[in-house]
């Protein structure tokens, strides 16, 4: 599941974060999705990208990330959640000038993350539902010395005095 081009690169215009990371950065790199190709080009704080490339481009350095690697990536699966991980445990590559690539990775991090849309369709959201539970201080004086004491007050019924053993 590639994304679209055009939107992919309107998200990246949009993104205020990636901006930040590439204000000043100058590169151009190659993404290889399985036979997919799209060369970006970045010039301090411009950003574009085109499929395929011809004699005439060049690039800094290539991100390979096979097909499967990828659909795990969209979906954020275990292992697979940034370009990092996936590098580091050997479901994608870096080819070319690694220095290069690492000046830009945060930039790069940020551009595969924006492609990945709306997480929302691979995840099941747990509804939230907030206890009426109320937390309060107290200051009391034991001895001649005044005490804070922290409290909490949840439901209905007799009270309860929970104390924690010595040491927490």
């Amino acid at each position: 599941m590639i994304p679209d081009l055009n939107e992919w690169l309107i998200r990246c215009r949009n993104d205020q974060e990636l901006m930040i990371y590439i204000h000043s950065l100058t590169t151009n790199f190659l993404i290889k999705i399985g036979n997919y190709e799209l060369l970006w080009n970045i010039h301090e704080g411009n950003i574009d990208a085109k499929l395929g490339f011809t004699l005439n481009d060049s690039w800094d350095f290539t991100v390979i990330i096979p097909e499967e690697s990828w659909q795990k990536f969209v979906e954020a699966k275990p292992y697979y959640t940034s370009l990092a991980a996936m590098i580091a445990m050997g479901y994608a590559y870096v080819e070319g000038n690694l220095k290069k690539w690492a000046q830009s990775l945060a930039a790069i991090e940020r551009i595969l993350e924006l492609a990945r849309g709306d997480l929302k369709e691979y995840f099941e959201y747990p509804e939230i539902a907030y206890e009426n539970i109320v937390g309060k201080y107290v200051s009391i004086e034991i001895n001649g010395e005044r005490q804070l004491i922290y409290y909490e007050e949840a439901g209905e019924g007799v009270p309860m005095l929970m104390l924690p053993p010595a040491g927490i």
